[in-house]
């Protein structure tokens, strides 16, 4: 566990009440000529995912998997991957 059961439900309780964890869009474009030679991106802490939709709208190709351990769905690292 990366983060502990009171930090996670402060975290979920955030999500649930504000806008927060919807600006990733903004860095986008630098996210994406930064991630050019990997083959996919881990956007760490990726809340409602607006980094991957943005990605996605400039390279559908370019895999970004989300985690974010106070989003129940992404909660878990993507199969394989390691940190």
């Amino acid at each position: 566990m990366l983060i502990s059961p009171q930090y996670r439900k402060i975290l979920e309780k955030a999500h649930e009440e504000t806008s927060w964890a919807t600006t990733g869009q903004m860095y986008a474009s630098l996210t994406y000529k930064l991630a050019q030679d990997c083959q996919s991106i881990l956007d760490f802490g990726a809340g409602k995912q607006s980094l991957a939709k943005a990605i996605n709208k400039i390279d559908p190709r370019k895999p970004v998997f989300g985690y974010d351990p106070a989003i129940p769905e992404i909660s878990k690292l993507p199969e394989g991957m390691i940190l």
